[in-house]
């Protein structure tokens, strides 16, 4: 395997580790961030044992290597399909769909045992391969590649049903449409790399298939159960990206130098990687500034305040948002919960800060229920609220859980209102500190 093969194994490698670690980290209560943190975990050993594959010169540590890496790829469309219905139904499973997926995990989890007990005979459609039950090894590995070819179609099929069932627009359509493009791409690419490695041909384009929807099913990971706006979503995904893809560029950059110092300097010892880590610290700081100034072009003036602001409080930029953007997701994840059919988030005079559903109330008296937005002793708007899905009335703990939604609702345009302050009292000092410069 040549270097120009292996970037996207190597990269596959990388950014699953990135991501996988950076959505647990922002959200690690909830179910979809550890579902995706096993599935780049699994993606992440599968890339790394084929990198040691290729790089290894030792024959029993290649076979050792490939007993892993068919493991990690066994189980790899079970841990998809898990994804894809913590994503779409939650919690809620049908024990149809819970049969399916523990049926998945419990095929994939025996023919990984199979490959590291028996290394020398592996499910596979070319010889040396096992025979099972009395079915010769090459009718065995057909058969397992169509059982994981039909785990994930089901995969593609449910998120499709999911996306088509939610509606012609709103955030949860736009994160199901990331779902459904991630999980074709990463069920083609599986596919396209399941049959080149079993029948002996270069699988370059099955991982950069697999690589792209490891991107796209961040974005949706990322966005998933947390009050992100779209905005910040992509932003985050987008930041998480291009660090995961600068890393992968210096991890290859440092192997190189390595095999250059090795191979025509005969130098053993890591001197290169040492020197280059001094040279990274040395101009982390600086590139992170430059960085920030390339960022902060073209923002709007009330935005660049705001990044100002974060800057002084000593906020991570690239992770926050503006209060008051956190209002139309938690709007749409709390109708959601309750099966809320119309609802809107209305200003002091009136006007709509956030709505969910096709014909959201536009005032309390054409809504079920009108729930106060206030806050330290000031009022911010209404929360109204059209009929349930069931049209039942709301009961008293789910009007409870409203009015705290609320609560959380006019805490956050509360804070809002403060740091739009604060960010015009900075944007000002930073004025004058430019005036004064100016005339020195």
């Amino acid at each position: 395997m040549t270097l120009f093969w292996m970037a996207p194994t190597f990269l596959i490698a990388v950014l699953a580790t990135w991501l996988g670690a950076g959505v647990l980290a922002r959200t690690p209560r909830y179910q979809v961030s550890r579902v995706f943190a096993l599935l780049t975990f699994l993606l992440a050993l599968w890339g790394a044992t084929q990198l040691g594959e290729a790089l290894t010169g030792s024959e029993a540590v290649r076979r050792t290597l490939q007993a892993g890496e068919a493991a990690a790829a066994a189980l790899l469309p079970a841990a998809l399909l898990h994804l894809v219905l913590a994503f779409t139904r939650g919690t809620r499973w049908g024990r149809a769909w819970r049969a399916t997926l523990a049926a998945a995990y419990a095929l994939g989890a025996l023919v990984a045992l199979l490959c590291l007990t028996d290394r020398e005979h592996p499910i596979a459609v070319l010889p040396p391969n096992r025979g099972l039950f009395g079915l010769p090894g090459t009718a065995i590995g057909w058969g397992w590649i169509a059982v994981r070819a039909v785990i994930l179609g089901l995969a593609v099929w449910w998120v499709w049903r999911a996306w088509r069932a939610e509606g012609r627009q709103g955030p949860r359509r736009d994160q199901l449409a990331a779902l459904l493009a991630a999980v074709a791409c990463g069920a083609a690419g599986g596919v396209i790399a399941i049959l080149t490695t079993q029948l002996g041909g270069a699988d370059w384009l099955g991982t950069t298939l697999i690589a792209v929807g490891l991107g796209l099913a961040a974005y949706a990971a990322l966005a998933h159960r947390a009050f992100l706006a779209p905005g910040l979503a992509r932003r985050t995904l987008f930041y998480s990206l291009t660090t995961g893809a600068v890393t992968a560029a210096y991890v290859a950059l440092l192997l190189g130098l390595e095999w250059l110092a090795r191979r025509f300097l005969a130098i053993q010892t890591p001197i290169v990687t040492a020197l280059a880590l001094v040279l990274t610290i040395a101009l982390f700081d600086p590139v992170r500034q430059r960085v920030r100034a390339l960022l902060d072009r073209g923002v709007p003036r009330r935005d660049l305040a705001h990044r100002r602001l974060l800057r002084a409080l000593g906020d991570e930029l690239l992770a926050t948002q503006q209060p008051d953007a956190a209002v139309g997701p938690a709007l749409t994840h709390l109708c959601r919960a309750l099966r809320i059919r119309d609802a809107a988030v209305l200003g002091p005079d009136g006007a709509p800060l956030a709505t969910f559903g096709l014909r959201p109330p536009t005032a309390a008296a054409g809504a079920v229920l009108a729930l106060p937005l206030a806050t330290g002793g000031r009022a911010f708007g209404q929360l109204v609220l059209g009929p349930k899905r069931s049209r039942r009335p709301y009961s008293a703990p789910e009007t409870d859980l409203l009015a705290s939604a609320a609560a959380f609702i006019a805490a956050s345009l509360h804070l809002a209102e403060r740091q739009t302050g604060q960010a015009a009292a900075l944007d000002a000092l930073a004025q004058e500190r430019a005036t004064l410069l100016a005339q020195r």
